[in-house]
């Protein structure tokens, strides 16, 4: 007798080619009639044929009849999360500067969310030789005008930083008109007005009472010389004191 291929799955050859299951693809996870398991790598539709290819990198063919999709083993549940613990503010719950929103429901709270009463460090004189040229992110500003903040080490009063975001954007907008639009900005050197557009009570006129935050705006000659005269006009229907000059 004539000794058969290890690689052929022998059976009885139908009358005509066995009709390929739609299910079969290339990639399809497959199970002959041996046992064996593995993946269709090619198919031949008009023979009836199936090239699979099992684990250890051997590949067979066999008749499409004596093979059957194989429905992968579904994956375990995954464990249930705990939910994430909730960030613990060591200065102030956001749940009082709420409550004196509520409390004030004509005001609008803006983005400086610190409570009534709350007191924003003082801002030291820059220790820098020269400021920055360009403010391009916090992390370059804060490591030469800020040397002690540390957001990991030493994080310090984060209201700093949230009381400083309001001059800095200032500043940061004016760097990028000169940049781009020198022509769209007024000669400086004498006075320059800049209208701060929707100020409110709680956030930009609050700074400019109870911070030095704005004056940061004159630490930086290259953007507003000293020789300028800055004037600020606080624009809104909540503000008390409409114009600061420096």
């Amino acid at each position: 007798s004539r000794k058969t291929p290890a690689s052929i799955v022998t059976t009885s050859w139908p009358s005509q080619p066995p009709e390929m299951s739609l299910e079969l693809a290339v990639g399809s996870p497959v199970t002959l009639s041996s046992g064996d398991a593995g993946v269709v790598s090619e198919l031949n539709a008009r023979a009836g044929l199936v090239l699979a290819q099992l684990r250890g990198g051997v590949t067979v063919w066999a008749f499409a009849t004596n093979v059957t999709r194989r429905v992968p083993a579904a994956l375990p549940p995954a464990a249930p999360q705990p939910p994430p613990a909730a960030k613990r503010s060591a200065r102030v719950p956001l749940t009082r500067a709420l409550d004196d929103a509520a409390e004030n429901p004509h005001l609008a709270i803006g983005t400086l969310r610190w409570p009534e009463g709350h007191s924003f460090p003082h801002l030291e004189p820059p220790s820098w030789a020269a400021p920055p040229d360009l403010l391009v992110g916090w992390p370059s500003y804060v490591r030469v005008r800020l040397p002690n903040f540390d957001p990991v080490k030493h994080p310090g009063d984060p209201s700093q930083i949230d009381g400083l975001s309001y001059p800095l954007t200032l500043l940061f907008a004016w760097q990028c008109l000169a940049r781009t639009a020198p022509v769209e900005l007024p000669e400086l050197g004498g006075e320059l007005t800049v209208v701060i557009m929707g100020a409110s009570q709680k956030a930009e006129e609050r700074l400019l009472w109870e911070t030095d935050y704005w004056t940061e705006l004159l630490s930086f000659p290259h953007v507003f010389p000293a020789s300028t005269r800055l004037h600020l006009i606080f624009s809104g229907p909540e503000v008390r004191l409409f114009c600061w000059s420096q």
